[in-house]
């Protein structure tokens, strides 16, 4: 598959400035970018890439590209639960970027906008549980690379088969060991620690 060519507005959009500033980097040489029989400039996905590397911008790691920032997506209803969880993984790296979602229709649309590399997953969501969104992560091919820790408060062995069917990489029961927590979290982020 090609990969995309963008226009110079949606440049613009990618790099969060005016469309004349984008003209402007053009015509001085510096963004690559070649003219359709229209008359209309088109920039290879491959030359943005390129250009947002020399300029060190932030736009790259929308290509996932530049940035060693890990996106873990908590995903719990129960308040006391994502603090903990979150205070724990923010002890483990600076480079670590946090975000929540409290039910299951919310971490849909979590997963798709932030691409998390991480997703902690309650099973037993209010709405969509957790068995869909973890089906629902894996089946989409923008998430699928994600990985899953499951984690559920009712440890019976026909949850634990279910939720392993469905595709997590990891499953731990509450109360959770937090050492054994932590050591699943290093390893699916592949991360130093501090």
């Amino acid at each position: 598959m090609e990969k995309p060519i963008y226009s110079t507005f949606e440049v613009g959009q990618i790099c969060q400035v005016a469309l004349s500033t984008v003209i402007q980097w053009i015509n001085a040489g510096e963004l690559p970018a070649f003219k359709t029989p229209g008359g209309h400039r088109r920039v290879k996905q491959e030359d943005l890439i390129a250009f947002l590397k020399k300029h060190n911008m932030p736009a790259l790691a929308q290509f996932g590209e530049g940035s060693d920032i890990k996106k873990v997506a908590i995903v719990d209803d129960d308040a006391l639960t994502v603090k903990l969880l979150s205070l724990a993984i923010e002890k483990l790296s600076d480079k670590i970027e946090i975000s929540v979602a409290k039910n299951g229709f919310e971490a849909g649309e979590l997963v798709v906008t932030n691409k998390p590399d991480l997703v902690i997953l309650d099973v037993f969501l209010p709405g969509i549980d957790g068995f869909e969104v973890c089906k629902n992560i894996k089946s989409n091919e923008l998430t699928k690379s994600a990985k899953i820790i499951a984690i559920t408060a009712y440890p019976k062995q026909d949850v634990k088969n279910k939720i392993l069917a469905c595709g997590v990489d990891e499953y731990l029961e509450k109360p959770l060991d937090m050492k054994v927590f932590m050591e699943k979290v290093v390893k699916a982020l592949q991360i130093e620690t501090k």
